[in-house]
């Protein structure tokens, strides 16, 4: 099953939008300092997108690439916080940091009740795939018994079923431990 979804980043559009209203220029030499925002990404290797590490705070990847190309641009200067996802939200939406990278319209829906988020056109645009053991490669979406998924995402595509109890989720610290739980069958695939 694929599911095509954009990636939509509440960033962009925000961050444009006040540009617009209140225009900031390159620092030049002995003038003032180089304006700084916060930007709270999620702790996820999700490479050649994005990798975050939170032991070490490095962010990696395209998104960081071209972050860091738009602040040359406008210049400014972007820090990055890395934040495991649902803590990442919790923060952001507390007012702990000035942007969330990434973010999507679906995502953490009740977190960001109330809030006046702005998002970008998409970025980029995804494939979303299930995967599964090779001797359940003909399971439709109505046999699934679990549902894996990285802690902090909402499943939203599933979230029907795993709200009538059709699905359990299950979910993980990475893609990688996934991938070691279906293959040490802690997945029930198929009911």
């Amino acid at each position: 099953m694929q599911v095509f979804h954009s990636i939509r980043l509440a960033f962009l559009a925000s961050f444009a939008g006040w540009l617009i209203q209140c225009p900031v220029s390159a620092a030049e030499p002995d003038s003032q300092p180089i304006p700084t925002y916060s930007v709270v990404v999620q702790d996820i290797d999700y490479y050649p997108i994005y990798k975050a590490d939170l032991a070490s705070n490095e962010y990696s990847g395209y998104l960081r690439d071209l972050m860091d190309a738009f602040a040359a641009a406008e210049g400014i200067r972007f820090e990055y916080k890395v934040r495991p996802v649902r803590r990442m939200i919790w923060e952001y939406t507390r007012g702990l940091y000035d942007f969330a990278l990434p973010d999507h319209p679906n995502w953490n829906k009740a977190e960001k009740l109330g809030m006046e988020l702005s998002y970008s056109p998409p970025l980029l645009h995804f494939a979303d795939g299930l995967y599964v053991l090779r001797e359940n490669a003909g399971i439709t979406r109505e046999q699934m018994a679990d549902y894996g998924t990285i802690h902090g995402f909402t499943p939203w595509k599933f979230q029907d079923r795993i709200d009538q109890g059709d699905v359990e989720l299950i979910t993980a610290s990475s893609p990688e431990n996934l991938v070691l739980m279906a293959l040490a069958g802690m997945f029930r695939e198929t009911r």
